[in-house]
Parts: structure tokens; sequence; C-alpha cells
């Protein structure tokens, strides 16, 4: 199984500042980590942020007679239509 967890950065800077050494008073934040983590769907596909792919499709160029438009707008929507695998993170 795979799972996307979420540690904090403090947690993370001392397991990259002492490789050979586990710090076992983080043990309860690595332990909620995974507990809380999202597992992902067996046989997903490639994750990507879907943001920057409807961005892409913004800027493609409309045919001469305007219709392609149309199409970014459907292709986006196909996209948001998309089961969220990974909830957006938050700013804060």
């Amino acid at each position: 199984m795979k799972i996307v967890i979420d540690i904090p950065e403090e947690i993370i800077k001392d397991a990259k500042d002492s490789p050979n050494y586990y710090p076992t008073y983080h043990f309860k934040e690595i332990w909620r980590a995974i507990t809380n983590g999202t597992p992902l769907p067996k046989g997903h596909g490639k994750l990507i942020d879907s943001n920057i792919l409807k961005g892409h499709i913004d800027k493609l160029p409309a045919l001469p007679d305007g219709n392609f438009a149309g199409n970014h707008s459907a292709l986006k929507a196909l996209i948001n239509m998309q089961p969220t695998i990974i909830p957006t993170e938050s700013e804060d």
C-alpha cells in the first residue's frame, strides 16, 4: 500500500541532520502521520497538479472559427469531474 503522509518539517530536518540516529521523541508524530495518511488507490495513474494542466489548456490557440475555445472549457470541465485523490494543500 502506498500512502501520502504529512510530516512536520522539523521532524524531516532532524532525520536529515542525523541519518544514523532515529529520534524516538518524534515517534508519536510519525505514527499519527502514518495513521492519518491518505491511501492511494490501487492501480492509480500518474498524479499531477490539475491547476497547472488547466493553465496550459488556457494557453492553447483557438482555431480561426473560434470553436476550439469551447473545447478548452470542455477539457477543464472533464478535469474537474475527476475524483480527488489528494486534496489541495492549504496556504496556511
